[in-house]
């Protein structure tokens, strides 16, 4: 057995840039589920589920030029389909050792795409 994962294996897809699924969006299950940096429209991708934040904005926006990985995965976290939960996301920063300053920056990121998560179900 081998751990590297076949065309259409994945279950999950992480994109930090839209661009980048033309060069491995046959990695995931026709049945996967894509959370992308940016807009992907679903003619890209038939029967996945989508589902795209533009976290580089938002890291801009929020002065955290660095951290559009962590909106990313705050806001995957909130979605069901998602293995981990944003809870074990943030326990695992806490584990690291990190400079506070880095830390605080790096749990805001995930919190910024958790609320940009939670106000795309409300709205």
């Amino acid at each position: 057995h081998s751990p590297v994962i076949g065309w259409g294996e994945a279950d999950i897809l992480m994109l930090l840039a839209d661009e980048e699924l033309a060069n491995v969006g046959h990695f995931l299950k026709q049945s996967g589920n894509l959370f992308v940096n940016g807009a992907i429209e679903s003619a890209h991708m038939v029967d996945c589920s989508i589902r795209s934040i533009g976290a580089t904005e938002l890291a801009v926006k929020h002065q955290l030029p660095q951290a559009a990985n962590l909106i990313l995965a705050g806001f995957a976290a909130g979605h069901s389909d998602f293995p981990y939960t944003i809870e074990q996301f943030q326990q695992a920063l806490q584990q690291m050792p990190l400079k506070e300053k880095i830390r605080a920056a790096n749990l805001a990121a995930l919190d910024i795409g958790f609320t940009a998560y939670t106000h795309s179900v409300i709205a």
